[in-house]
């Protein structure tokens, strides 16, 4: 039986949270190379400029930074950039960053970026069960979903403060075959990453994420 893991940032053991607030450096929001020009889910065709990321004092220096202005991907370090390349992650890619942390610098942190294949057309619906859930994930109401159209259908429909969670997840094995890593159209959208991968983060002690086992997930 293959497990599948929840990789989240770890707001309890990194001293205070988020561990980066600002910027620093030449970081220019207006410039052409900002981190504003980048789109979720797409690879930039230029280097972001990430020259300087100031961890509060109050923060750990760990393996993943939490930093306000960017929403998606990860911040990580070369010893986590290395865990990563032994799998298969689909389109990605790794760009240079700086981070400073009690004045001083470290030139050895990444910010790592996917562009995610659409999952939704590879979701066996009549294997699987959705529910309508609050912010703590609480069920409303079970949700009749037998298609890729009903969830999108719902899901623009719903208020902001509720959101769809599957009970049962059943996605296409030939798909999740291809990746060791991949991003799911629930809770906050979720990155999903396969049991090897999880055990291979813990066993070389990355620090800065939680790892959680993804229940609704589990292919026998």
């Amino acid at each position: 039986m293959s497990k599948y893991y929840k990789l989240e940032k770890d707001w309890e053991k990194v001293g205070c949270y988020p561990q980066a607030t600002t910027i620093g450096g030449t970081i220019n929001l207006n410039e052409p190379n900002s981190i504003w020009h980048v789109e979720h889910n797409k690879l930039p065709s230029f280097i972001p400029n990430l020259n300087h990321i100031p961890v509060r004092n109050c923060a750990k220096l760990t393996d993943f930074i939490s930093w306000v202005p960017i929403s998606f991907g990860f911040i990580v370090s070369q010893k986590a950039k290395e865990v990563f390349e032994q799998f298969d992650l689909g389109i990605h890619a790794f760009y240079p960053a700086r981070v400073v942390h009690k004045q001083k610098t470290y030139d050895n942190y990444f910010w790592l970026l996917w562009e995610f294949p659409d999952v939704l057309p590879n979701i066996e619906y009549i294997k699987s069960k959705f529910y309508l859930g609050d912010m703590d994930d609480k069920k409303i109401k079970d949700l009749n979903i037998n298609s890729s159209n009903d969830l999108i259908q719902i899901t623009e429909s719903i208020e902001d403060l509720v959101s769809i969670i599957p009970e049962l997840l059943s996605i296409n094995d030939k798909f999740l075959s291809n990746f060791d890593v991949m991003k799911l159209p629930f809770e906050h959208y979720p990155k999903i990453i396969t049991q090897k991968l999880a055990q291979s983060l813990e066993e070389n002690k990355i620090t800065g994420i939680r790892i959680r086992e993804y229940e609704p997930l589990t292919i026998k």
